[in-house]
């Protein structure tokens, strides 16, 4: 799979994934904003800074690869489903 750097002037992402983005300061990981959040306040992206999420401008975007793993080592589920690390 290709991992390319998408301009958010060409296409947004999908409604609430992850993604990479990249910002002149940098590149972070956060997450596209629902439709209704852009619709009512024009915010595209959200970045996580460990206790909540803030609007940010990124100019480019791309989905956040998979996961090299998929399942838990210990209870043989599936990542997601995961309850080991609770």
């Amino acid at each position: 799979m290709t991992m390319e750097w998408i301009s958010v002037k060409d296409r947004l992402p999908e409604s609430e994934i992850g993604v990479l983005m990249y910002e002149l300061g940098g590149i972070s990981i956060g997450r596209s904003c629902s439709k209704e959040v852009f619709a009512a306040h024009n915010i595209a992206f959200e970045e996580w800074d460990g206790a909540a999420y803030y609007p940010v401008c990124p100019t480019h975007w791309m989905p956040l690869p998979e996961s090299p793993e998929k399942y838990c080592d210990i209870c043989k589920n599936e990542l997601v489903a995961c309850v080991c690390m609770e």
